[in-house]
């Protein structure tokens, strides 16, 4: 499903040295680009590109007749950030224009034709989806078993992130290549301009629907609404603190009672983007203790039917969440954004010492040592590409000495280094 799963399996894929694989991915959507364009004409009179949340190989025609699958109009605007990362991470010139340029335009030209202007001028996205959540107060009575209630909606958070993200990387990439006219540009930064705020509810949490007629549902699985902070790299404690404090609500608000295997890893790199690996690592202890079986794999939900997490009939194995575990330790000891880089940005207490090597960063490869208990820490960056960045080393560690490259102080704090390299060239940062 290209509401969650299969983005979950490649998260970690760029980070961890393995982007050489993701290809297979873009080749087996790039293959129903016919079936996808056929569905935003036949579904929605729209230009461009729906993709369903789920396809097989071959079929890309809807095979899920049920509103919280058919209504909801991300997955291409999801996919498309596997896209941009590939290129950051590869710097493909030939990626760039043949496959990652093509496939943005498709997912923003069905926007064009999908989006309506409301009476403030700015947009309202409906049908919308926030997978596959139903608004409290749309709920049914008690003791009434309906599996997905009332999730089509107007303007999810989710939908306005994903299209926000969408358009500022169309935005960039076109510019960078010269591949868009001016008007184009115009046209997009226009349709970025109408994109409603994200709002905040009486709780403090940033709500999962930009609308006054839902009210919010903790109960649930799915962490679509936190999407500014991960997967995406929208909100940060950097960019915007006081919306960063906002989303950490959010996710303490969710019940962990309500989340799946799959969803306890995704809220553990949740965590982790926030900063907090105490509550990362208890994810993936209770994901271990619920959702794990003897031979490694991992399940939807409890199979013992221990209560710890989502209780169901059966438990299915989804292996989507053993890439997300891995995905969410990567998270925890090392963070990537475009000119950006985080050294062990969530390392729970325990994990007093380790070593990691082969990772990268989008413009080359890092390895770091640490021990807590003796104080000692070593990260070395080495640039494949022109690099400039800012690198922000762990809180424990105090003052630094770097060696290689031109570093220096960041205005973000004393935690924060300033560090340019040329290709070849590498930086050691000692403790």
């Amino acid at each position: 499903m290209a509401n969650e799963n299969v983005q979950m399996m490649y998260w970690h894929a760029q980070v961890g040295g393995l982007g050489e694989l993701t290809p297979a991915l873009f080749r087996y959507y790039e293959e129903l680009m016919d079936d996808f364009k056929g569905n935003a004409q036949k579904l929605y009179g729209c230009e461009g590109i729906y993709i369903p949340a789920g396809t097989t190989p071959g079929i890309g025609v809807p095979n899920q007749i049920v509103p919280v699958i058919l209504n909801w109009t991300g997955a291409a605007g999801w996919l498309a950030r596997h896209y941009v990362e590939h290129y950051r991470f590869s710097g493909d010139p030939d990626f760039l224009r043949g496959q990652l340029i093509p496939f943005l335009r498709e997912a923003v030209r069905f926007y064009e034709d999908f989006l309506v202007t409301g009476e403030d001028g700015l947009y309202r996205i409906y049908p919308s989806v926030s997978p596959e959540n139903t608004p409290l107060n749309f709920m049914p009575p008690e003791g009434v078993a309906l599996a997905h209630p009332m999730p089509t909606t107007i303007n999810a958070t989710m939908d306005v992130a994903i299209l926000k993200e969408l358009l500022g990387n169309l935005l960039a990439v076109s510019r960078q290549s010269g591949t868009a006219t001016r008007a184009e540009h115009e046209k997009w930064k226009g349709m970025l301009d109408k994109l409603p705020a994200y709002l905040v509810n009486e709780d403090g949490a940033v709500r999962e629907w930009i609308h006054p007629d839902f009210d919010d549902r903790y109960a649930h699985r799915h962490l679509s609404h936190l999407y500014p902070v991960f997967p995406g790299q929208e909100v940060s404690g950097e960019s915007d603190p006081e919306l960063f404090e906002a989303f950490k609500t959010a996710v303490r608000n969710r019940e962990l009672g309500a989340q799946s295997g799959w969803s306890l890893a995704h809220m553990a790199s949740i965590y982790a983007r926030l900063g907090d690996g105490e509550s990362a690592v208890e994810c993936l202890d209770i994901l271990a203790r619920s959702s794990l079986l003897p031979n490694l794999f991992t399940l939807h939900n409890d199979w013992r039917g221990m209560g710890v997490s989502l209780n169901m009939a059966s438990a299915p194995v989804q292996l989507d969440a053993n890439m997300g575990w891995v995905n969410a330790v990567q998270e925890m000891l090392l963070q990537v954004a475009p000119g950006f880089v985080k050294l062990l940005p969530a390392l729970p207490e325990r994990w007093t010492r380790g070593k990691i090597s082969g990772w990268r960063f989008h413009t080359g490869e890092v390895a770091m040592e640490w021990d807590r208990e003796r104080g000692r820490f070593l990260a070395v960056l080495l640039a494949e590409r022109e690099t400039e960045l800012v690198v922000k080393v762990p809180e424990w560690v105090g003052g630094v000495q770097v060696t290689g490259g031109e570093f220096g102080s960041s205005e973000l704090g004393r935690s924060y280094l300033a560090l340019r390299l040329e290709p070849g060239m590498s930086a050691r940062i000692v403790f």
